[in-house]
């Protein structure tokens, strides 16, 4: 498992084929995206416009907190269209365990087979899956907390 970002800048182009909608891994603002260095703690990411991108991923006690910093060194400014708290690539399970945060069936725990979330990879190896864990408005959680 890899711990990755995904971000995505007003004016630059979305990815093509059939990412589009669904993941900004191919947009613009990630293809000049260039990896710097990453340890336990911290991935770091410098993009041809300017910007720098940390994504923090520290394990405590078993459980990873993740969040991304943005900093915008260029000479404009600039407005974020998305981007993650965290992402990960390159699983290697075949099973998803998380605990849901629905108000009437909080902490309900679901295992579920990444095949059952149809995240297995393509007939044709050019299709991407991706299963979204996010907030909506001013709750504080609206679907899934990640349990290791």
């Amino acid at each position: 498992m890899d711990f990755g970002i995904q971000f995505k800048v007003r004016g630059d182009s979305f990815g093509g084929h059939f990412i589009n909608g669904i993941s900004m891994a191919e947009s613009e603002s990630m293809l000049k995206l260039k990896f710097v260095s990453s340890d336990k703690e911290k991935s770091e990411y410098i993009s041809a416009d300017g910007y720098k991108i940390t994504a923090y991923h520290t394990n405590k006690n078993g459980v990873f907190e993740c969040y991304t910093v943005f900093e915008n060194h260029s000479n404009s400014v600039v407005t974020l269209e998305m981007i993650s708290s965290f992402c990960l690539n390159n699983i290697a399970a075949d099973t998803l365990h998380r605990a849901t945060s629905f108000w009437s069936a909080e902490g309900k725990l679901l295992n579920q087979k990444l095949t059952e979330l149809n995240m297995e990879p393509s007939w044709s190896g050019h299709g991407i899956r991706i299963e979204k864990f996010d907030q909506k408005l001013a709750n504080f959680s609206n679907y899934y907390q990640i349990l290791d």
